[in-house]
């Protein structure tokens, strides 16, 4: 078992390098809006009354909680940078300024929009209220399973409300933790396409890579995966089209920002 002083040792080995600061300073921040987030949601839910689900409770007041938090959120980016040190992936592209996460009204309205959900949740799952049906029972297009609203949560998956408010309430769910944990799909990804560019050199011939994404939902994987490889021939689906709408939305933030000038860059590492 991982102690506090296994912790501090795994901050110094991220720090050891300043080419690492400003990755370290980057998740520091984004972890502590996120944690920023919960906390805020258990005092709220206490003074309302709502009952909290059984991993919450007591977090904001239980040191091993919050130390346990801690050690997956440190070995989750020590992971991640390990995989940027050995060049699977670049750093991730939000860290530039340029990203619209990254303005203070961006960022407050995301907070009311999680504050807002998170109490509206809780108080449904602790009356139990039913899931509400997001499709016409007369609509034969979807499965029965995706016209509900799973966990209580608003909307469901067929609403422009749910597609809103799907990355700040999983990112505060995970603490922030959420990306990196997704990025590590990218591992296997770059080795896939190292054979796949083998292949079509040893064959003679210039196959450009095709990426098929199903259930993508709010697109925010497949920018990291563009970022990435952004000459592959990329296809991403979801039966939402409020959640193909947010996607588009999201690759679009990239293009604008980024797209440009990663088509003829080189991989970056932080060696």
């Amino acid at each position: 078992r991982r102690d506090t002083g296994d912790i501090l040792q795994d901050c110094a080995e991220l720090l050891e390098n300043p080419l690492y600061w400003s990755y370290c300073l980057y998740h520091l921040n984004r972890t502590s809006f996120f944690m920023s987030q919960v906390l805020a949601v258990i005092g709220a839910s206490k003074v309302a009354g709502v009952d909290l689900p059984q991993w919450v409770k007591g977090l904001d007041q239980s040191p091993s909680g919050a130390l346990s938090i801690l050690r997956e959120t440190v070995a989750t980016y020590r992971q991640d940078l390990r995989y940027i040190e050995k060049g699977y992936f670049k750093r991730p592209y939000d860290m530039s300024p340029k990203h619209r996460s990254w303005s203070p009204f961006v960022a407050a309205d995301n907070s009311m929009v999680c504050f807002e959900e998170a109490i509206a949740t809780l108080r449904r799952a602790q009356g139990q209220v039913e899931s509400n049906i997001s499709v016409e029972s007369s609509c034969d297009i979807y499965p029965d399973y995706y016209r509900y609203a799973f966990h209580y949560q608003d909307g469901g998956w067929l609403s422009s409300a749910s597609a809103g408010k799907y990355e700040i309430t999983t990112e505060t769910l995970f603490q922030g933790r959420q990306d990196a944990m997704q990025r590590t799909t990218l591992v296997h990804l770059s080795k896939f396409l190292k054979i796949f560019q083998s292949g079509s050199s040893s064959a003679g011939a210039a196959g450009v890579p095709r990426y098929l994404e199903i259930a993508c939902g709010t697109g925010r994987f497949s920018t990291f995966a563009r970022d990435n490889h952004p000459d592959m021939d990329m296809v991403v689906s979801d039966l939402s089209p409020f959640y193909l709408e947010a996607a588009c939305s999201n690759h679009s933030t990239w293009e604008t920002s980024f797209g440009h000038a990663n088509k003829s860059a080189a991989r970056e590492t932080l060696d």
